[in-house]
């Protein structure tokens, strides 16, 4: 029973979590990163794209990465 539980959450968590983009892919589509970095900060989302977008940001405004 618990077996079904977990599996059940692990797709439904599976289901939810957008595919990360990579750094590279934020540098060269500036509208679209600066709309993800909005919906990151708004909903305090450290998702792995998340993190590819503030990194993309700081390298594109030679900003030091964190």
């Amino acid at each position: 029973m618990s077996r079904l539980i977990f599996l059940v959450l692990a797709v439904g968590i599976g289901a939810c979590s957008p595919t990360a983009q990579p750094v590279n892919y934020y540098k060269s589509h500036p509208a679209i990163l600066e709309k993800r970095l909005t919906e990151c900060v708004a909903q305090f989302e450290q998702s792995k794209d998340c993190i590819n977008a503030k990194t993309a940001y700081l390298e594109v405004h030679h900003l030091p990465i964190e």
